[in-house]
């Protein structure tokens, strides 16, 4: 089973967290990951800036933040195909997305807040699943998984190539 719950610690903007919970569902099917409990939690810069600098040492806001809760960085499968079948414990992890940056961006690329947020979710839930984007190869990757996911639902992030 997995199971999403999500939280809004934000007063920016309204959002409905029925897609998203579909939509990471799936992620987290497809991706080989039949057991998951995953918490999203929607924050506003204010907050996401003191997990980043408190559990990352970064001080300054960011888009979004994901956690691994179990096991070691070997639990998750870094091939990019699938996780092992026989992974005997559920994934179990935390992303926490800036709504207020997201409300910036939307802005930025002219779609809804909505849509930047499903997409803030949906990075951090990739990388839960052992994708990264610290290097040139693995950050096309995890773009075209992105794009894997979206485009169906009639949406296509547009991100800027040097990112």
């Amino acid at each position: 089973m997995i199971d999403i719950e999500i939280t809004d610690h934000q007063s920016i903007a309204s959002i409905d967290p029925k897609p998203i919970q579909t939509l990471l569902k799936h992620v987290f099917e497809t991706e080989g990951f039949p057991e998951a409990e995953i918490s999203i939690a929607l924050v506003d810069n204010q907050q996401i800036h003191k997990v980043n600098r408190d559990f990352l040492n970064h001080d300054y806001p960011t888009d979004v933040i994901s956690f691994v809760l179990n096991g070691s960085e070997d639990s998750v499968s870094h091939n990019h195909d699938h996780a092992d079948p026989d992974f005997p414990e559920p994934l179990i992890g935390e992303v926490i997305v800036s709504v207020e940056t997201a409300a910036g961006m939307a802005a930025e690329n002219n779609w809804c807040i909505a849509s930047e947020v499903l997409l803030y979710c949906l990075h951090g839930s990739l990388h839960l699943c052992g994708y990264d984007d610290l290097v040139a190869s693995e950050r096309n990757r995890m773009r075209e998984r992105e794009r894997f996911y979206l485009l169906p639902l009639g949406l296509d992030p547009q991100v800027d190539p040097s990112d």
